[in-house]
């Protein structure tokens, strides 16, 4: 999971990340802490799966790619 669905997710539920710098390792520890706490009390909104609803089926024969054919030099 990214780091940007993880800052979606607790914004929308009103957590705001606390700013510190790339190199203040021991706010960015406590911070991730801090997230880890709020999604474990709010887990069950966390790990909800919301069926897409902007999706389109198709009918078509699928496309094959080989992943070992080499390049002749």
């Amino acid at each position: 999971m990214g780091i940007r669905l993880l800052q979606e997710f607790a914004q929308s539920h009103g957590f705001s990340f606390p700013q510190h710098t790339e190199q203040d390792n021991a706010a960015a520890e406590r911070s991730m802490l801090q997230l880890n706490d709020f999604i474990l009390h709010h887990r069950s909104e966390f790990f909800a799966y919301q069926t897409p609803q902007d999706f389109v089926l198709e009918e078509r024969h699928p496309q094959l790619y080989p992943t070992n054919v080499r390049p002749r030099t």
